[in-house]
């Protein structure tokens, strides 16, 4: 059953039995009614204090998805749940493999799979804030679903931790080695043999509600399960003609790359957007974004392969 929510998003109910008490809202493209062929889903994970349709229309993720063809689904948060409207990627009650929050949102991909033309080879997750640590959570709770995954300002998720250690780890991070980083994932899939998911990592130099020290916790973590430990193979000072993005690549032995981490200089908490018109242009100047003429979402969507590698230059 669904009602019409926001102008391009549309409220997904019984989509599950839904223990983490969320919204499901999606975006079906336009393209994707001309074509029976199966696509890409994204699933877009908003931060503290915002919502479906405040994400969707900074992140501009619905006007690539219209001109490339993919759908996209927004979990939201309640007041219930959280009052600053959090994910709440610190509970244990939640982040569990089949229980709360994270249970609820695998079961909106899985609904997406059994009601539309979705590749099952090509999902995908993205999150802000506290929804970059929820991005996180389900791509070691669910990796034979997804494909990549995007985190934005957020950190490692450390199964074994209590609430409390990881909302410290969060502002005080400490330093540990990649194998105590990673193998606690490993313990959540035991007889996983597949590949982890693909992971993009983005970090403003300033942030000071995340600290950053969070974001290379992180890229050790994924670095012991891809086994691409110390091998950064590519950096691009300047990424895109954008004087304060560096990019680091990091590919394994057979040249895949399998992490990548945009260093963002001059930015805190937000997300780096370029208002424009050309194709690599995007997203909408507010409180929680920062022009600094990189559209992340276009980088981001690229790195999945959701859209051509057209290297569209802006001078």
């Amino acid at each position: 059953m669904q009602s019409i929510a926001q102008k391009d998003l549309v409220e997904v109910k019984n989509y599950g039995t839904n223990p983490g008490k969320l919204k499901m809202f999606l975006h079906e493209p336009k393209i994707g009614k001309l074509t029976s062929l199966r696509k890409p889903l994204v699933v877009v994970l908003h931060g503290c204090s915002q919502s479906a349709e405040g994400i969707a229309k900074q992140t501009q993720w619905n006007v690539l998805a219209d001109k490339y063809g993919f759908y996209v689904i927004y979990p939201q948060q309640s007041l219930y749940n959280n009052p600053s409207l959090c994910f709440n990627w610190f509970s244990s009650e939640d982040v569990q493999k089949n229980q709360g929050e994270s249970l609820s949102i695998k079961e909106m991909m899985t609904h997406m799979i059994q009601n539309y033309p979705i590749d099952e080879d090509r999902i995908f997750v993205y999150g802000v804030s506290a929804g970059a640590a929820m991005s996180v959570v389900l791509m070691a709770n669910f990796p034979e679903i997804i494909d990549g995954g995007a985190a934005l300002a957020g950190g490692p998720f450390m199964p074994e931790l209590t609430d409390l250690q990881r909302m410290d780890l969060m502002f005080n991070p400490k330093d540990n080695t990649e194998e105590k980083l990673g193998a606690p994932i490993k313990k959540l899939n035991v007889g996983f043999s597949g590949a982890y998911p693909r992971l993009v990592i983005l970090q403003g130099k300033n942030d000071l509600v995340v600290n950053p020290k969070n974001a290379d916790l992180l890229l050790k973590q994924w670095s012991y399960l891809h086994s691409v430990e110390n091998n950064l193979t590519d950096t691009i000072v300047n990424f895109n003609e954008s004087r304060d993005v560096t990019r680091f690549d990091f590919k394994n032995s057979e040249e895949e790359t399998k992490i990548v981490y945009y260093e963002v200089n001059r930015m805190g908490h937000s997300i780096p957007v370029d208002p424009g018109t050309l194709p690599n242009q995007g997203g909408e100047k507010t409180m929680y974004t920062f022009d600094k003429d990189f559209f992340s979402t276009y980088f981001i969507a690229l790195d999945f392969g959701l859209i051509p590698d057209d290297k569209v230059q802006k001078k």
